[in-house]
């Protein structure tokens, strides 16, 4: 869009100059700080138009620095228990609803689930029999990923990014 030498958007009376700065995001009392964020700035006014490269990796590091904060499941996770459940994403789709490029959205962190959605998503992860509990489901044995000791169930492998 804008580059090196353009006209300051704003004042049009100076051009915009190139800076690679650190960003500071903050959201609920938390920060993150993007480095090697471009934008070009006007030396006249200071207005300073983020470069897109730039804009497009800090939107997806804000989407996980947002979940993480807020307690929910990232992509991978998500990708995860959807495995277990050995379930192709348009079936999870058909399962919780919402469409395939919703839920694919989900797990590439294009989109962040709602609490609801997320508790649903650690339930099943926990419970993968519940699955057989929800309307439309293909009847596929999840993975066991758990094992029963004195009555009490042992979860093994990847602990969540988030909180239980």
């Amino acid at each position: 869009m804008y580059k090196h030498g353009d006209a300051c958007p704003l004042c049009g009376g100076g051009k915009l100059e190139e800076k690679v700065v650190e960003e500071r995001f903050t959201y609920k009392g938390q920060s993150l700080v993007v480095p090697d964020y471009h934008v070009l700035e006007c030396p006249v006014c200071g207005e300073a138009v983020v470069q897109q490269e730039s804009a497009r990796r800090a939107e997806k590091m804000l989407r996980d620095f947002g979940r993480a904060v807020d307690g929910l499941l990232m992509g991978a996770d998500i990708k995860r228990i959807r495995r277990k459940l050995r379930l192709t994403q348009e079936q999870m789709a058909q399962v919780l609803g919402g469409g395939l490029k919703g839920f694919a959205r989900y797990e590439n962190g294009q989109v962040i689930q709602s609490r609801a959605m997320d508790n649903l998503l650690r339930i099943l992860d926990r419970f993968p029999g519940s699955l057989d509990a929800l309307p439309g489901v293909p009847h596929q044995k999840p993975m066991d990923a758990s094992r029963t000791v004195a009555g009490v169930v042992h979860e093994e492998g990847e602990e969540y990014g988030g909180k239980r």
